[in-house]
């Protein structure tokens, strides 16, 4: 037999099963997400200002605001695992970050609609803050020690890789938009 065949299963601290890999490839996959929602936006202040027919002060909002949220929730979201289950933090941060990508990808681009686009924002910063942190301490948990500095790098690479491709992407995106 084989070593997979071999290994016991992943449990929980409840005893229940779950799949180790799923679950680290989500949690990646939304912190890409999230982390993308933060430094894409760069590149698009020139296209949001004339879709929401709104000022460069008006337009750095977006950033702003983004950034003020997501600075809030780092250092509560400590105090949060301490209050509510890493199961439930988890499923409400992912709920934001879908809410809050929705919200902003869907809103109208008329300058009456600008708040609701900020509002988009600041969901997708609040789950990005409580993402972020909780990603470490669930990586710690989920990894015995010799296996925990190859999932930490593989974090470390989403956490890196993103401010790179964030503004890339969103130049790209904006581009192909604009030629069609």
């Amino acid at each position: 037999m084989g070593e997979k065949a071999l290994k016991a299963p992943d449990f929980d601290i409840h005893g229940k099963p779950y799949k180790k890999g799923i679950m680290f490839a989500l949690i990646l996959v939304a912190t890409f997400a999230g982390m993308l929602m933060q430094t894409s936006l760069g590149t698009a202040v020139p296209t949001l200002m004339k879709s929401f027919d709104i000022d460069l002060s008006t337009a750095q909002q977006a950033t702003t605001w983004f950034l003020l949220a997501n600075g809030i929730m780092i250092p509560l979201s400590a105090f949060l695992a301490t209050r509510v289950s890493t199961k439930w933090l988890h499923v409400v941060s992912y709920a934001l970050l879908f809410i809050g990508i929705l919200i902003t990808a869907l809103t109208p681009a008329h300058s009456s609609s600008w708040l609701l686009f900020i509002f988009g924002r600041i969901l997708a910063a609040i789950a990005v803050g409580i993402m972020m942190p909780l990603m470490q301490i669930v990586i710690l948990e989920m990894f015995p020690g010799e296996k925990r500095a190859v999932a930490m790098g593989l974090s470390g690479l989403v956490v890196g890789m993103s401010p790179a491709i964030g503004p890339t992407l969103s130049g790209w995106i904006l581009e192909k938009n604009h030629t069609i």
